[in-house]
C-alpha cells in the first residue's frame, strides 16, 4: 500500500507506523534519482508483512504490480528473491517495482 496512503491498509500502517509507507515511497523516489543517468541498475522489492518462518519458495510466491494486493510473506523468501534479483546474469528485474506475497494469503486493498 505504499502509493495507496489513502486507502484503510495504508492509514493504519501509517498511523500505527509514524508514517511508514510515506517514508518507504520516498525513499525509492530517491533511490531512483541518485542511480537515473548511471550505469548501477536497481529493483525495488515490497514484500508484503514479512513473518519469520520457513521459506514457502517461488512457486508459492506471487508477483504483483500497480500496488493493488497485499499478504504476507516469509523473510526467507524475500532474502532469496533479492539475491535473485541482484545476481540475475539477464538483469530481468531491473529498473522494476512490484510487490510479493504468499499466493495463498492476498487480499485486495479496500
Amino acid at each position: 500500500a505504499v502509493t495507496r496512503p489513502y486507502a484503510p491498509v495504508g492509514i493504519l500502517l501509517n498511523v500505527i507506523g509514524g508514517g511508514v509507507l510515506l517514508e518507504k515511497l520516498k525513499g525509492e523516489s530517491e533511490m531512483r534519482g541518485i542511480l537515473k543517468g548511471s550505469k548501477s541498475t536497481y529493483t525495488v522489492v515490497r514484500p508484503g508483512g514479512l513473518k519469520m518462518g520457513p521459506a514457502s519458495g517461488f512457486a508459492k510466491l506471487e508477483f504483483n504490480q500497480g500496488d493493488t494486493l497485499v499478504g504476507g510473506v516469509q523473510r526467507a523468501d524475500v532474502a532469496a528473491v533479492c539475491a535473485e534479483a541482484a545476481l540475475d546474469p539477464e538483469n530481468r528485474a531491473a529498473g522494476k517495482t512490484f510487490e510479493m506475497y504468499e499466493a495463498a494469503g492476498r487480499n485486495g486493498l479496500l
